[in-house]
């Protein structure tokens, strides 16, 4: 009889020291599992570091709350890197729908730590396992 992936979870230790519970999805990839996570509420106009920041602190998901039809955009980064753009807002064209978006990330941090950059108008909620 076929057998299909390993559905069990099991902790792995991340560089920077931390314990993230990982599990092996359905194509064999083991990916982080979001068991007693802690969250962060970033503020509108401001860039919020996700705890104090270490290599293999990952980042689950976020929740991005636009505020207005003029919402900014939201970046994450990892460490020093360059931000990264994961909501255009709606700067330039009005947004039509202003109901909380969630994106699954399960990135793990390569360079020592997440921030979010969330701009005019627009808050978030950041989950994962962060560095206190």
């Amino acid at each position: 009889m076929p057998q299909g992936p390993i559905a069990s979870q099991i902790n792995a230790t991340n560089p920077g020291g931390t314990v993230t519970p990982v599990k092996q999805d359905g194509n064999g990839n083991l990916r982080a599992v979001n068991g007693g996570g802690k969250y962060v509420a970033c503020p509108a106009s401001a860039t919020t570091a996700l705890g104090t920041g270490a290599i293999g602190d990952v980042l689950n998901k976020i929740v991005i709350v636009p505020g207005t039809s003029a919402a900014g955009i939201v970046q994450i980064k990892d460490g020093a890197n360059a931000a990264i753009t994961v909501f255009a807002g709606g700067g330039t064209t009005a947004l039509t729908d202003l109901r909380p978006q969630e994106i699954e990330l399960d990135a793990v941090s390569v360079a020592g730590g997440w921030s979010i950059v969330a701009n005019a108008n627009v808050t978030v909620i950041a989950v994962g396992q962060f560095t206190a």
